[in-house]
């Protein structure tokens, strides 16, 4: 097995013809604790999923300005897109990685973080934000419970319709299947798909959305993506 650098290099040069770089600064926003294997397994399965729409064009950035928001804990994802795609029908797609969503709970906010949200279109922001409200967003010297309550419903409102919410991981618990529920009871995908390196656990499979399709054991059944049809 080789190394990260090695993967990375090596997926540039498969994607070569689409011009894809800089795949190493998606370590960025992989998360606050990195993990080699995971973002390895995230990347090659995503690059997997972008593949099965046979793409003419793909672009990999990460914004400069991803969570700017720096001062307090309240850090939604309002950067530009970290993939955009067009597929073989010419249809263009924004996708993020490792996105930040605060969803409303009864007395405050939690955050919610797919793997993965994509887009139609090539969209500039998950959300709708007029220069006003990106202004209210950067204030703030503190958040009260009630306050990032209060935002979390702002933002929601202001999302832009949600095409597809990928769940790529080496492994899931029984419990993820929480968070898999939330994902499509606050951002109300057309699809959520759940992708594991591992087998998952029945009683996950038998509780997912009904709008939600799973590959298990990627590695070996990878092939079914194209089968998805999930850009359409």
């Amino acid at each position: 097995m080789g190394t990260l650098l090695e993967f990375i290099e090596m997926q540039e040069k498969s994607h070569s013809k689409l011009g894809v770089k800089n795949l190493h600064k998606l370590k960025r926003v992989h998360g606050s604790e990195f993990n080699p294997a995971e973002f390895e397994f995230q990347l090659k399965t995503v690059l997997r999923l972008i593949d099965s729409t046979k793409p003419k064009g793909l672009t990999i950035s990460v914004d400069p300005e991803y969570n700017k928001i720096q001062k307090l804990e309240f850090k939604p994802t309002i950067s530009r897109p970290n993939f955009i795609f067009k597929n073989r029908f010419d249809k263009l797609f924004s996708g993020w990685y490792n996105p930040v969503v605060y969803v409303p709970q009864a007395n405050s906010a939690s955050v919610l973080s797919p793997d993965f949200l994509f887009f139609r279109g090539e969209v500039d922001c998950m959300y709708n934000l007029d220069s006003k409200f990106r202004k209210e967003l950067y204030s703030y010297e503190f958040l009260s419970n009630q306050m990032l309550k209060e935002l979390s419903i702002k933002l929601l409102a202001r999302m832009k319709p949600v095409h597809l919410v990928v769940f790529a991981r080496r492994k899931f618990l029984e419990s993820d299947i929480s968070e898999i529920k939330s994902a499509q009871f606050y951002l109300r995908p057309n699809k959520v798909l759940v992708m594991s390196e591992a087998g998952l656990p029945s009683r996950l499979k038998m509780n997912l959305p009904v709008n939600a399709e799973f590959i298990e054991r990627i590695d070996l059944n990878y092939q079914k993506i194209e089968g998805k049809n999930l850009f359409y």
